[in-house]
């Protein structure tokens, strides 16, 4: 990508230069004369990666890490439990680093409070969107446990769609992908959600399960370019809160393109 943004391929004709102007935050500018390096401006990055690839391959700091865990168990009176590894995951890596910048760039108490201050006014929207959708995953994923012996969510929705779009499902199949990773906010959430539904329907209608679930993840995957979490995450980062919606029209054709090639290729390899 990097070449070919150099070559001026594939940019848009007038440069976008209105970021700061749309994001409706007042920013100081807190003076310092420190100097970085190169090697000290990438060395966050550095250390977050190393304690990520440590933490899922060093055996002893894995089982360290995630002998603390908060669980949940007998939810709503079902049999259902949760738990949460509270230092294996990802988020108790970034806490540190962020802490660790602190010391490593000597910043003053001024720019520390600005950073926290900043950075949390700039979460709320994407808190507000996990707070939704990561419920409604859950719901949709357990809603087989239920006193009246009725079928999952995934299973009922699967039974109606094989009767009505079986014929199509090759490319019904990928939008379905798109639609769980646009409510969920991300590509696993939507596999997490939809697999199930999507082996179902195969089984109902005789097609190759490998090749629709194949469908189902290049579906979730070409959702990601317009799910609401991370259109709101990253119009957030680059100042353009309140756009999402016109961020979100203009990548839904790509996205809906590039499930009706995916679509297309399956029809033809799977015979329908």
């Amino acid at each position: 990508m990097i070449p070919v943004a150099k070559k001026g391929y594939l940019l848009p004709k007038e440069p976008w230069n209105d970021f700061a102007e749309n994001d409706g935050q007042e920013r100081k500018q807190v003076a310092t004369d420190t100097q970085f390096s190169q090697v000290a401006a990438w060395s966050p990055y550095i250390i977050m990666a190393a304690l990520l690839v440590l933490s899922r391959t060093v055996e002893p700091l894995k089982a360290w890490l995630t002998g603390f865990n908060i669980s949940w168990t007998g939810l709503l009176g079902t049999e259902l439990k949760a738990g949460f590894a509270t230092l294996y995951a990802p988020g108790a890596f970034f806490v540190l680093v962020c802490i660790l910048g602190f010391f490593l760039f000597r910043m003053k108490s001024s720019a520390i409070k600005e950073s926290i201050s900043v950075s949390c006014k700039s979460m709320v929207p994407t808190i507000i969107s996990l707070g939704a959708s990561v419920p409604m995953v859950k719901i949709f994923l357990n809603s087989g446990e239920n006193a009246s012996g009725l079928a999952s969510m995934p299973v009922a929705l699967a039974d109606t769609l094989a009767g009505s779009m079986g014929a199509v499902w090759a490319w019904v199949s990928p939008i379905v992908g798109i639609f769980g990773a646009f409510l969920s906010g991300s590509a696993t959430f939507s596999n997490m959600m939809f697999s199930g539904l999507q082996y179902s329907v195969a089984d109902n209608i005789g097609a190759n399960h490998a090749l629709i679930l194949a469908m189902q993840g290049i579906g979730a995957n070409a959702g990601n370019m317009m799910c609401v979490m991370n259109v709101v995450a990253a119009a957030t980062v680059v100042g353009m809160a309140g756009r999402e919606s016109e961020i979100i029209r203009k990548t839904m054709p790509v996205a809906l393109g590039y499930a009706l090639v995916a679509g297309t290729i399956a029809a033809l390899w799977g015979g329908f």
